[in-house]
């Protein structure tokens, strides 16, 4: 910033519009993280709470914060608020779980060469929701604590919504920029993009699915009651479908506007667009992994008998028949989602602790070896770059090829999946309690 003047509002995680009480609760919150007494001996500890306690002098005084706003020339905030952004385009760089639709979890940019930690955020619980990314650059994530997170794009709270229980569902964005989760309370809520409640759908059970957006606006999602919603986005239910047992899978959708999903009653399910049963596909054990929609059709589901299957395209079958065309085993159940990248390799984890990368054929290309249990789901970039999270601790990149680019090692087990921003910046939660943005160049 011009003239050397210090970024007070980022070193507190907030921003310009932020209250006296989120000062003083994002203070006590950065103090708690960063105090010599739990790093001894860390000069970055000393050397962050030396500034966490300058910058809330600063700003925890009515005059001094006035007088330091004055100086804080509008045109210097603009750019260090947007120094991470990128264009506009549409909904979102990364707007729900697998970026689109047909959950191909596939970025636009480039994956970082290295792992430079931009900025953590604070979430003060669990987050094992994955993040959304919106047009302007906000990451929206839950935590176990109940909590619908804003943040900005330089690691400040811009907002947050409270529920009753946990958020393990990723927030969906929606095409005027509402905001959609769902939540152990069995509710799907929508927000207005400023975070204030626009409506909420209640079900009879827990939601753990993440919703889809379709290019029509409705809102697709799985209950814990083993149905499957279809919403207008005013709220209204459009159709419900009931399967077997519970749903812990998140829809995918094809264009022609079939929507495919897991059940725990071991099938894979194919839905008409006015909700009702094309077909069904029987697995040897429940699944949890999200499909994936190929550009030609073939559906792609994890299951936790450790097989990925490949099901056949609808352009391929006569109505009402689904059929498996191959099958991959691990050796483990596979709760991880499926990644495709450009030339059709399909990436997933698994409970075997491997990250798998498979031809459309069916036959593995690679395997790669992490620490712990897979439970995220791959991001693959444009220059083959695959990212993924493991119960060990770290967040991997690995080459197209299968080699270790880099690694990143967080406090707790990464169940998040991550998500890649402007930039080929990665945004992903940790049970650490913490959000994290990794790539290109740190910002203090």
């Amino acid at each position: 910033m011009a003239h050397g003047l210090k970024n007070y509002y980022k070193i507190l995680q907030e921003g310009p519009d932020a209250t006296f009480h989120d000062i003083k609760r994002s203070y006590r919150a950065l103090a708690i993280e960063w105090h010599p007494d739990r790093n001894p001996g860390d000069a970055e500890a000393a050397h962050r709470m030396s500034l966490i306690n300058e910058a809330y002098a600063i700003l925890s005084d009515e005059a001094r914060r006035a007088k330091y706003d004055a100086e804080l020339k509008s045109d210097h905030f603009a750019e260090a608020q947007t120094w991470h952004m990128g264009e506009s385009e549409g909904v979102g760089l990364w707007p729900m779980f697998g970026r689109d639709s047909a959950r191909m979890r596939r970025g636009k940019y480039p994956g970082p060469e290295k792992p430079v930690k931009k900025w953590t955020f604070n979430a003060q619980d669990k987050v094992r929701s994955s993040p959304a990314v919106g047009s302007d650059g906000t990451i929206y994530v839950g935590t176990d604590g109940g909590h619908l997170l804003a943040i900005r794009p330089y690691g400040a709270r811009k907002w947050e919504f409270k529920v009753g229980a946990p958020i393990r569902s990723s927030p969906a964005i929606g095409l005027d920029g509402s905001i959609y989760f769902g939540c152990f309370d069995g509710a799907l809520y929508a927000l207005e993009p400023d975070g204030t409640r626009k409506w909420e759908v209640y079900t009879k059970e827990e939601i753990h699915a993440s919703p889809l957006v379709g290019p029509d606006g409705l809102i697709y999602f799985g209950s814990g009651e083993g149905k499957v919603y279809a919403i207008n986005p005013d709220g209204s239910k459009k159709w419900e479908f009931k399967t077997g047992w519970r749903v812990r899978s998140s829809p995918a959708l094809y264009e022609d506007g079939t929507v495919f999903v897991g059940g725990l009653d071991r099938k894979l399910y194919a839905i008409s667009p006015d909700g009702n049963k094309d077909w069904e596909v029987r697995t040897r054990e429940g699944v949890h992994s999200s499909p994936t929609v190929a550009k030609d059709g073939t559906v792609y589901v994890g299951s936790n008998d450790g097989r990925l299957y490949a099901i056949n395209p609808k352009s391929w079958l006569p109505i009402g028949k689904g059929k498996v065309r191959w099958a991959f085993q691990t050796g483990r159940a596979i709760r991880s989602s499926p990644a495709i990248a450009e030339d059709g390799t399909v990436y997933f984890g698994s409970y075997d602790q491997k990250l798998y990368a498979v031809t459309p054929r069916g036959r593995e290309r690679w395997s790669f070896a992490t620490g712990g249990t897979i439970e995220s789901s791959p991001a693959v970039c444009p220059d083959g770059t695959v990212v993924v999270g493991s119960l060990d601790h770290k967040l991997y990149a690995v080459s197209s090829t299968g080699r270790l680019k880099w690694e990143f090692e967080t406090g707790g087990a990464i169940e998040s999946s991550p998500a890649v921003g402007a930039g080929g910046t990665v945004y992903v939660g940790s049970n650490d309690g913490k959000v994290y943005a990794i790539g290109g160049v740190e910002q203090a």
